[in-house]
């Protein structure tokens, strides 16, 4: 929103502060998506909104393997949304993996930021056999999806369409394997991506 149209509402300090408060909604964005410290273990569920896209569907006949839930903050007590990952077992022994991110900055009743991310995989004797995800990045919508073939992983998203190797990762961060990877799959834009992965300073 532009300054001369908060202008008239809230104060000049005000303004700054939800121009600084958009700014650590994308920083948060990403630190969600990517990995950090910002998000932190709670067993508060924010409320769902009645607007809120619908998750993708389970796949039916599984049973929960694990569960994690964190909710994410913007200091020490204003939430801004949630990051669950469930891993699940098939009854044909394929392992299932549903991810939804959400959440939702806010300043004076005002909307700052929206993201909404879900996400699907199916896994098969170890190797990623399907994936569907949708990514709303405040208006920017997204899409993926992706299967096995004979020589790798055939990708159709938003951005184009690609063939990832057999053994891809993708970036919804619960494989451990993601640690030894040098290639990922971008569950936002169905990209491939270089990475490295950096342990950091264990002093």
């Amino acid at each position: 929103m532009p300054h001369d149209t908060l202008a008239p509402i809230v104060s000049r300090r005000a303004c700054r502060a939800c121009a600084a408060l958009a700014r650590a909604a994308l920083i948060i964005g990403a630190t969600l998506i990517w990995g950090g410290a910002v998000a932190r273990a709670s067993t508060v569920t924010p409320p769902e909104r009645e607007d809120a896209p619908v998750a993708m569907p389970s796949t039916p006949g599984t049973t929960v393997e694990r569960s994690l839930d964190f909710t994410a903050h913007y200091g020490r007590d204003t939430p801004l949304g949630h990051h669950r990952v469930t891993v699940a077992k098939a009854a044909n022994g394929d392992t299932v993996v549903d991810v939804d991110i959400r959440f939702e900055a806010k300043l004076l009743m005002i909307t700052a930021y929206r993201y909404h991310h879900v996400s699907h995989e199916v896994w098969h004797e170890g190797r990623l056999a399907a994936l569907d995800s949708s990514t709303d990045d405040n208006g920017q919508k997204d899409w993926v999806k992706g299967h096995a073939v004979e020589d790798g992983f055939a990708v159709e998203s938003s951005h184009g369409a690609v063939t990832a190797p057999a053994d891809i990762i993708p970036t919804s961060y619960w494989n451990p394997a993601l640690l030894t990877a040098s290639r990922l799959l971008d569950t936002i834009r169905g990209v491939v991506m270089d990475v490295k992965v950096d342990r950091g300073d264990r002093r």
